[in-house]
């Protein structure tokens, strides 16, 4: 299982897969979905968004519209 946030509407949902569903904030009308990685036990939090996710390892980047960077600046919890 994985974590999927939406780059779009900012919706994080833990899947097997891929999910799929309607955004009303895309463009494309379908959510925008960036791969943070698996799920676990540790918390970690975007010091520029407050995003917390739970993983084992340090989630991947995605995309973080409050960071300069435009990634996402995880802290271990």
């Amino acid at each position: 299982m994985n974590n999927f946030h939406c780059k779009a509407c900012g919706l994080l949902v833990k899947h097997n897969g891929r999910p799929t569903g309607h955004c009303d904030k895309s463009g494309s009308g379908n959510h925008d979905w960036k791969d943070l990685g698996e799920v676990g036990d540790t918390t970690y939090k975007c010091k520029a968004c407050g995003l917390m996710v739970d993983s084992d390892t340090r989630p991947n980047n995605g995309y973080c519209e409050d960071s300069g960077s435009k990634n996402h600046q995880w802290e271990k919890l």
